[in-house]
């Protein structure tokens, strides 16, 4: 077969999943040597403190956009080419959306702080870090929002150097804040670099879309509303809350059979997970946009068939290399993270079920397939609890082992039955279209 490279060259697709891989690798390389500099730093159980906090601050951050994090990469990948407006107006209201319930949940986290910190999370210094930086909850939902806002305007140019200059700050930051400051330090670099973020982004979408279509007060009854926005979203707001309290649940679940030394272990694991995931995750919004805007099922198979090869190489290649170094990168973290190598190579086989799991995930979103995707989402993220706590049990395992198998024999059952119902419906569908 004969590669046409002056066809690759041209290739939209092509183009803008190269300028988010770029971006993201400098960024999120950053970022991740800066963990590691933190986890050395903190040691095990103070790094599971940071692991918790950051994982409740993001997870709550997450939920609070009710779903528009992704629907609206969807829809404004839809309205660009109709009407300026009709965008500028979609962007306003899921601003006011996630302010809305940002606030609110910022406003509950800041007020049951010391209840959650004593009666769940085992630890009265928490309660502290839970109320001074509530305001990461925000930070969080708006960067979430405006990120996915900028992928539907198709602006991945400037998304790479968002997250090229976000993750710089944040290296420099983090690293000179936990040596001088240790945990606090590292919270507060945490919230400038949100802040850089959601400044940098800001600026990108009202340079694109212009202040007169973010700010038009003339109604036009043919603006999209509130309701048909909230309608869309719901069922990925739902799962959006079943990824909160999921993760959450997993990070108490470790703490009530574990400790937070145990947490830090799987919040490093989990980080390498992370980091053979960021290519794949970050190509989310490329392929939602691409799919969202394919006119035929030729189109749209295509699409599909190359970024699910793409999806696959580009978490294959860095798993193997991860999985061969493990034992290279435990040494890294320090003499308090013993055992963390074994932890590494079983969220390296993960990562390749979850990275195949995303890509039918946009599938179902770009169809608005979205309470389908709900339902598989809930007993797949159920399904890992339920088959740690058999593991640990039945074996047994210790809880850390346990939650990471389960995580991979979740997944396995999840991407089974998301292919079965693809085949079945999905594809079935798009051809009658």
């Amino acid at each position: 077969m004969r590669i046409n490279f002056n066809s690759l060259k041209k290739s939209k697709l092509l183009i803008d999943s190269f300028w988010s891989v770029l971006g993201n690798v400098i960024g999120y390389s950053l970022l991740f040597i800066a963990g590691v500099i933190v986890a050395r730093i903190l040691g095990k159980n103070l790094y599971g403190e940071y692991g918790m906090l950051k994982s409740i601050f993001t997870s709550i951050g997450m939920f609070s956009t009710f779903g528009l994090s992704y629907t609206g990469t969807k829809y404004v990948a839809e309205l660009k080419g109709v009407s300026l407006s009709k965008t500028g107006n979609f962007i306003k209201k899921s601003a006011i959306i996630t302010f809305v319930l940002s606030l609110l949940c910022s406003m509950l986290l800041f007020y049951y702080s010391q209840e959650i910190a004593t009666k769940w999370l085992e630890s009265t210094s928490i309660s502290f870090y839970l109320k001074t930086f509530s305001l990461l909850i925000m930070l969080y939902a708006f960067t979430y929002l405006l990120l996915a806002l900028i992928a539907g305007l198709g602006e991945f140019k400037a998304l790479a150097k968002i997250n090229s200059i976000t993750g710089l700050f944040s290296f420099v930051l983090t690293t000179l804040f936990t040596i001088k400051w240790s945990l606090k330090g590292a919270m507060v670099a945490l919230l400038l670099s949100q802040v850089i973020n959601c400044l940098l982004s800001l600026k990108v979408i009202i340079k694109k879309i212009g202040y007169k279509s973010l700010f038009q007060k003339k109604i036009n009854s043919d603006l999209i509303s509130f309701k048909e926005i909230l309608s869309f979203s719901l069922p990925i707001a739902l799962q959006e809350t079943i990824y909160t309290f999921s993760t959450w649940f997993i990070n108490l679940f470790i703490l009530w059979y574990g400790s937070y030394g145990d947490i830090g272990l799987y919040s490093a694991a989990i980080q390498w997970n992370s980091i053979i995931l960021f290519v794949p995750g970050i190509l989310r919004n490329v392929i939602l946009t691409h799919l969202t805007e394919s006119n035929s099922s030729s189109s749209f198979n295509r699409i599909f068939k190359n970024v699910s090869l793409l999806s696959f190489v580009v978490t294959f290649i860095p798993c193997v290399v991860i999985f061969a170094l493990s034992g290279i990168i435990e040494k890294s973290y320090g003499p308090t993270f013993a055992g963390l190598d074994y932890l590494i190579s079983i969220a390296c086989i993960s990562a390749i079920f979850m990275s195949i799991r995303n890509v039918y995930a946009q599938v179902f979103m770009a169809k608005g397939l979205n309470w389908q995707m709900f339902f598989i989402r809930l007993f797949g993220d159920l399904s890992v609890l339920l088959v740690a706590f058999i593991l640990m049990n039945k074996i047994p395992l210790n809880i850390v082992d346990s939650l990471l198998w389960g995580m991979i024999l979740s997944n396995i059952l999840f991407l089974i039955i998301t292919i079965l119902f693809d085949r079945i419906f999905i594809f079935k569908k798009i051809a009658i279209l």
